[in-house]
């Protein structure tokens, strides 16, 4: 029996490029050992993209190094709306089982690294709707073929006072 060793190291950019605009990039390098098998582990499984912004440098017998861009958008925010084109964290529920309203890139059930959210390669946009309502509409490409594993939905949030209501379409 061996147990499975993993080192994970980030490096975060993200500023701004121009009036309302702001940039975000993301480096990960995972380190497995064992190598962990093709789509990762229960420790560092991923998320499926539209783009492969991957490398494998490390593959060894014992250990496998895996260099991704996680990040890479560009958000633009004039006031009361936010547009964001890359690959992006998205996050429309919490849940640690069963991420029920997480569809874009949930963590797997048995991932054991959820401290960080994987992104994901979409176009986003939310428009405010009032000081605690707005609307944000998504379209990811999950996978290489758009028309098998494209997604698009929309969820809006509107508060009521003392009441939120929110609801949710898409095609996933």
């Amino acid at each position: 029996r061996r147990d499975a060793e993993l080192g994970i190291f980030r490096l975060k950019a993200d500023g701004p490029l121009a009036p309302d605009l702001v940039g975000e990039a993301h480096a990960v390098l995972s380190v497995t050992s064992p190598p962990a098998p093709i789509g990762g582990t229960i420790a560092s499984g991923t998320t499926r993209r539209f783009f492969d912004l991957e490398a494998t440098p490390i593959d060894e017998e014992d250990v496998r190094g895996v260099f991704e861009v996680d990040r890479l958008a560009a958000t633009w925010q004039p006031p009361g709306t936010r547009l964001v084109v890359g690959r992006q964290a998205i996050t429309w529920g919490v849940s640690f089982f069963w991420p029920v309203l997480d569809l874009f890139a949930p963590f797997a059930p048995e991932r054991i690294d959820r401290e960080y959210k994987p992104g994901v390669d979409a176009v986003r946009l939310t428009k405010a709707l009032g000081r605690l309502s707005e609307v944000d509409v998504v379209a990811a490409g999950q996978g290489k073929n758009l028309a098998g594993n494209g997604s698009v939905g929309a969820l809006t949030r509107i508060s009521l006072g003392a009441v939120d209501v929110g609801a949710m379409a898409g095609s996933f």
